[in-house]
């Protein structure tokens, strides 16, 4: 089994005295309740999952997804959590249309990249993509971000308004916070959605709620901590159907960055919290 590495509190065994990490993985089906349908033994599966920073795991079928032959179990592992989260933020909160303008802050990490290629998948006619990153930015027009925008050193309102023709964003992932709620009003579109997926910076911040007004803009907060199994597997089922047959035909990829035994764990969350990487890092068991 392969678990993807996580510094999401989501799903952890935060009760317990040795707390067992993980929030997704990959492996194969070793065991089954009588109820289970749809799945046999030996199945190769990938899930959102709790305590996967182990060599066995325990998830609802429900929530279960196949794993493509053609993806290694790093890269399934890999999947689910930014596949499903773009998926949902983009086409069933964001109700992204064919020729849609949209705009996805910190685009290098997990969910950005997925969002990117599923923004062009569905129809975007410009995908505009925010990194902080010089040296990471470069790779974002591989995925399908057809305005790349350096936030530290460009105005991302005016990148914004100059790739639209001065219509706004349509669709916006938020995934930095307070800093940039508003100016990512001052980008949107009359009756945009703004679907906050990410707080990587403050948890809080100041908007004009005149201009939202004015705007008619839709600002969707979205999260798996508070759905119940009902809606995660409404989630899955929806990411399953419409992403799985893009994986199939190479549209829709998931890069690995790095990959570290299980027993280097420690490490592995090191490396993520240098920022360095581009893409998922791994436990492989």
């Amino acid at each position: 089994m392969c678990a993807k590495c996580s510094d999401d509190g989501h799903g952890h065994d935060a009760g317990a005295g040795q707390a067992i990490a993980g929030l997704e993985m990959a492996g194969e089906v070793i065991g089954m309740g009588a109820d289970v349908k749809g799945f046999q033994l030996g199945d190769r599966v990938m899930a959102m999952a709790p305590k996967s920073y182990a060599q066995q795991c325990l998830t609802d079928y429900r929530l279960a997804l196949r794993a493509p032959v053609m993806l290694s179990w790093e890269e399934a592992a890999a999947t689910p959590a930014a596949m499903m989260t773009a998926h949902d933020a983009l086409l069933t909160n964001g109700a992204l249309s064919n020729g849609d303008c949209v705009l996805i802050e910190a685009a290098t990490t997990s969910v950005g990249q997925a969002a990117s290629q599923i923004a062009r998948a569905f129809g975007a006619a410009q995908i505009i993509g925010t990194s902080g990153s010089p040296e990471k930015i470069t790779r974002l027009t591989d995925l399908g971000i057809t305005h790349p925008v350096n936030s530290r050193s460009e105005d991302v309102v005016a990148a914004v308004k100059s790739a639209s023709r001065n219509h706004g964003a349509d669709v916006i992932i938020a995934q930095i916070g307070g800093e940039t709620a508003n100016d990512l009003i001052s980008a949107a579109a009359v009756k945009a959605r703004i679907v906050n997926v990410g707080r990587l910076g403050q948890w809080s911040g100041t908007i004009d709620l005149n201009e939202h007004s004015a705007k008619r803009i839709n600002m969707i907060g979205v999260s798996f901590r508070s759905r119940d199994l009902a809606e995660h597997s409404a989630v899955a089922a929806a990411a399953s159907m419409d992403i799985l047959p893009l994986i199939e035909t190479g549209d829709f990829i998931v890069h690995v960055d790095r990959v570290f035994p299980l027993a280097e764990a420690d490490a592995a969350q090191a490396y993520m919290k240098s920022g360095s990487h581009f893409g998922k890092i791994v436990l492989s068991v």
